[in-house]
């Protein structure tokens, strides 16, 4: 629990409020006090790790105290090793040798250590129909895009 949901919590119970529930409680004036102190101390902690970590550049173990964990960060997809890289004359044979042995083009995506969509891309520029049912959602041929491109001026 960090320093601001240990003041809310010690707040909602000085205003005889279950923090659970939300719901009223009865409490009696001494525990309502102490409770009331404590979100007090709380916020004076809380307040007092601010002017640490903004003045004197508290290290992070502190500095964290003041926030609930943040998930970790999800990794950045990576890119296939040869993404982007020429397609030599040799491997072209090879994915088109594979791929007319029926091989899945998933499996030749991670054999070429390139994308899907490369696989796709190279396959009809070689001539080769793709299979209906191995197609990614969504992908459409390259060459069936419109042309964005700016005229050149005369």
């Amino acid at each position: 629990m960090t320093l601001l949901e240990a003041r809310e919590v010690a707040r909602l119970l000085a205003a005889r409020t279950d923090p659970t529930t939300g719901k009223p409680l009865a409490l009696d004036n001494r525990t309502v006090e102490a409770c009331r102190i404590l979100a007090e101390c709380a916020s004076l902690a809380h307040k007092g790790l601010l002017y640490i970590g903004k003045h004197l550049r508290a290290d992070k173990a502190t500095l964290a105290l003041l926030q609930p964990a943040a998930p970790p960060p999800t990794p950045a997809p990576t890119a296939p090793r040869k993404a982007g890289a020429k397609w030599t004359p040799e491997e072209e044979q090879k994915l088109l040798a594979r791929f007319d042995r029926g091989t899945p083009l998933s499996l030749l995506a991670k054999e070429h250590d390139r994308s899907l969509i490369a696989i796709c891309e190279r396959l009809q520029k070689l001539g080769r129909t793709l299979p209906a049912g191995q197609v990614p959602a969504g992908y459409q041929p390259m060459a069936a895009l419109p042309n964005t491109a700016a005229a050149p001026k005369a």
